[in-house]
């Protein structure tokens, strides 16, 4: 049972970020049963070759009795090679389809730069991070703004949708 449910935080952690991070056509799924578990205080990292790719800390995962689907609650993600955080209060992650979404309040930042928005998708078969909820991104003497933004295979970040930027 813990070696699934490490299995499990893993698959979101990894899927979620790390092809944007690291581009990867790998999707790694859980199996099993979970049904009506609760995991808290989760914390998982990815090291390779004694190198830290990622860590994350989940304070809890709830599984649905009957579904493929695990709650998440108050998620935070880091990559030290970037200097990169990212925060969300609540998330899901469809086990059967690899799919992860975060919702409300969710907060990036690095040492230069703060992204703001209230949704981010994960979708492993398109290898596809993306908003449609709105974003913001502040840095040092600049505000862009857009309606949609996504990242495909890690590359760039594409803004839609009156899309607004400020330099100071």
């Amino acid at each position: 049972m813990k070696k699934r449910v490490l299995l499990l935080i893993f698959t979101i952690l990894l899927f979620a970020l790390v092809v944007y991070l690291q581009p990867s056509t790998e999707v790694y799924r859980l199996k099993g049963k979970l049904d009506n578990s609760i995991m808290r205080n989760i914390e998982i990292k990815r090291i390779v070759d004694s190198n830290p790719i990622w860590w994350a800390k989940i304070k809890e995962a709830s599984f649905i009795e009957g579904k493929q689907l695990a709650l998440l609650k108050e998620i935070t993600l880091y990559w030290p090679e970037r200097g990169l955080y990212l925060n969300a209060q609540n998330g899901t992650y469809d086990i059967s389809r690899g799919r992860v979404k975060l919702d409300r309040a969710i907060k990036g930042y690095t040492e230069n730069m703060v992204i703001e928005t209230d949704g981010l998708k994960y979708n492993p078969q398109k290898r596809l991070l993306y908003t449609n909820e709105g974003i913001t991104i502040r840095g040092k003497g600049f505000t862009i703004t857009g309606k949609e933004a996504s990242i495909k295979d890690g590359k760039k970040l594409e803004i839609k949708g009156n899309v607004k930027s400020v330099f100071k």
